[in-house]
């Protein structure tokens, strides 16, 4: 195996909101390197922390959009998937800024594409608002 040579932007988070919901994250930062793997830390933080708030994927999404854009001399921008898992129900509530589609593995073991309706990416433009699904 050999090391890589420049860090890049992607990161994959999941933590405990409360004691009832997890909080999953799939995330690529625009560019690599340095500035790239700064922005990723700086983009996780500000996610994590509206998320522990108890807003809605939506919100989370539309208020990490505001933060990151009021201060983003650097024009770089961030796909995020990212979803609330209920614990005690299954109930998933999920928001796309500009990421890939998720892939879903029903009880049958077959992955399959969620086509989700896609927001703009976070970073690229002020006063965007996300929409989020079940």
């Amino acid at each position: 195996m050999d090391p890589a040579k420049e860090v890049g932007g992607d990161f994959y988070d999941f933590f405990l909101v409360d004691d009832d919901h997890l909080c999953l994250v799939m995330a690529d930062v625009s560019g690599k390197g340095i500035p790239a793997a700064l922005f990723m830390m700086a983009s996780r933080i500000i996610i994590a922390n509206n998320a522990k708030m108890g807003k809605t994927p939506a919100q989370i999404l539309t208020d990490t959009n505001a933060t990151i854009c009021s201060n983003n001399k650097e024009e770089m921008f961030v796909t995020v998937w990212l979803g609330i898992l209920e614990l005690s129900t299954g109930k998933l509530t999920a928001a796309n800024a500009g990421h890939e589609f998720p892939a879903l593995m029903p009880t049958d073991g077959k992955f399959t594409l969620y086509r989700d309706k896609h927001g703009f990416v976070i970073g690229g433009m002020e006063g965007m608002k996300y929409k989020e699904y079940e």
